[in-house]
């Protein structure tokens, strides 16, 4: 029933079935390709892991390596705990909107309100923390057991993005990123040629990935429901097609990025601006319907689950 348990055990068949599409397609990294034993390697590690682009074989981590990333976990893992010890007593929601996140009967005026945008931040920003800590320590813990260094999966989306494509490209979870890249974008990309249709086809099939995988996540064994209603009066039954308007709406939004981008203006802009405002301008183009992506996690207590574990 632990919904951190399921999105552990999601993460290798949607990881898998993402590789199988790359290599179908013919976009396997040049270096996993290079021997059997690379290849085995690097279909087989639930992260990315490291290769020498010279010698073409695994780059194993150092003693430096290990503490810099026993480092990142312990403070991923304090990031993780204040953030839960604010927010628990608010049950994850610190500002009363008078809609459930997890609704979809929010109104524009609702998805502006200042309240919800905050809500949505603290929501994201909670899930980035854990999605941090979780990675950071199979790292680790791949790093110990087989000495192969990895690559980092989440790096501060939430206070450091400089724009949309560095939000989802270089931040969340760059792990998906790069599976839908090579996946996805790479394959739709040489048979069409237009970027713009590649990216929007990768964040729609991003979309349709989470919705198999919200199905998976919120599934809600016969054993929870009421014996005479069939019904569970304590489970979150997801709207279906939520994360594909909020992934698709992500997709618009970084096609808009590469138009805006020819301008000279704007990339004058850019270098004048503080960092924080830049980040803050980034996050507010989805924090308004960030809820179709959170508001479910918060309904269905992943983040008490995270607190009792």
């Amino acid at each position: 029933r632990s919904k951190a348990m399921r999105l552990l055990l999601l993460s290798l068949p949607v990881t898998g079935t993402l590789r199988l599409l790359e290599a179908f397609f013919g976009f396997t990294p040049q270096e996993a390709s290079s021997s059997l034993q690379n290849y085995m390697v690097y279909f087989t590690t639930l992260v990315d892991v490291e290769f020498d682009s010279k010698t073409q074989k695994p780059i194993y981590a150092t003693s430096q390596d290990l503490m810099l990333l026993s480092k990142q976990c312990f403070l991923s893992s304090l990031k993780l705990v204040v953030a839960l010890c604010i927010f628990a007593p608010m049950s994850y929601t610190p500002f009363e909107t008078g809609v459930l996140a997890h609704s979809t009967n929010h109104t524009f005026a609702d998805i502006w309100s200042w309240m919800h945008i905050l809500n949505n931040f603290v929501a994201a920003t909670i899930l980035s923390f854990s999605l941090e800590f979780g990675s950071n320590n199979i790292n680790l813990l791949i790093e110990i057991t087989t000495g192969i260094k990895t690559k980092q999966m989440v790096n501060n989306p939430m206070f450091a993005s400089t724009s949309v494509s560095d939000f989802w490209g270089s931040r969340w979870n760059n792990l998906i990123h790069v599976a839908l890249k090579r996946g996805v974008y790479k394959p739709v990309r040489k048979y069409c040629n237009k970027r713009s249709i590649a990216a929007a086809a990768t964040f729609l099939a991003s979309g349709i990935l989470h919705e198999y995988c919200w199905g998976l996540l919120f599934y809600v064994h016969d054993n929870e429901k009421d014996y005479e209603s069939g019904f569970c009066s304590n489970c979150v039954y997801p709207h279906y097609g939520k994360n594909v308007i909020f992934f698709g709406w992500n997709g618009v939004l970084i096609v808009f990025e590469y138009l805006l981008s020819q301008f000279y203006f704007v990339r004058k802009i850019r270098t004048k601006l503080p960092n924080i405002i830049i980040t803050a301008m980034v996050l507010i183009t989805a924090l308004p319907i960030g809820h179709l992506f959170t508001g479910d996690w918060v309904a269905a207590g992943y983040y008490e689950q995270i607190q009792m574990a």
